[in-house]
């Protein structure tokens, strides 16, 4: 597996890719706005398509880094988990203390595969998903995979 940095030569094809698995290229995470047109990762393209198969993208701050978007495409076989160790590494290369990441009470998905990662649940944001639709209101009120209300952001966190 060759993992590429973002950069101009994907840059518009990652757009695409996060517009279409996030429904808008503007993710919103306790009540802040990320553009992730300009966030910093790395994706994982198909060899022959070279369509993208998985993508990370992260934002480095003082003394942590978020996950803003992670999506493999291929389950079972590692990708998304060396995304993130390739993520920690520049977290800690870069001083911060913690790699955090953030998803909604109905991704099952999700929660299940941060805590087999490293990742440890720490705070549950209340009515946060109902709060950010007042400035994203294409965010769904019924998870289209599970069909579980999404109400509540879950906060995780790996110690760096």
């Amino acid at each position: 597996m060759k993992f590429l940095p973002i950069g101009p030569e994907n840059r518009e094809k990652v757009n695409e890719f996060i517009a279409r698995h996030w429904l808008s290229t503007d993710i919103l995470i306790r009540g802040e706005i990320f553009d992730s047109t300009t966030c910093e990762g790395f994706l994982l393209e198909n060899e022959e398509s070279k369509k993208i198969v998985a993508l990370i993208t992260y934002d480095i701050r003082p003394t942590e880094c978020e996950i803003v978007t992670l999506n493999s495409l291929i389950e079972g076989i590692g990708i998304a988990a060396k995304l993130i160790d390739r993520v920690a590494g520049i977290a800690r290369a870069h001083g911060c203390q913690r790699l955090v990441v953030m998803t909604t009470n109905d991704n099952m998905k999700s929660i299940s595969f941060y805590q087999r990662n490293g990742f440890d649940m720490v705070k549950i944001y209340r009515n946060s998903i109902n709060e950010n639709r007042y400035l994203k209101p294409s965010i769904p009120k019924i998870s289209r995979f599970t069909g579980i209300p999404m109400s509540h952001e879950i906060e995780f966190e790996m110690i760096l």
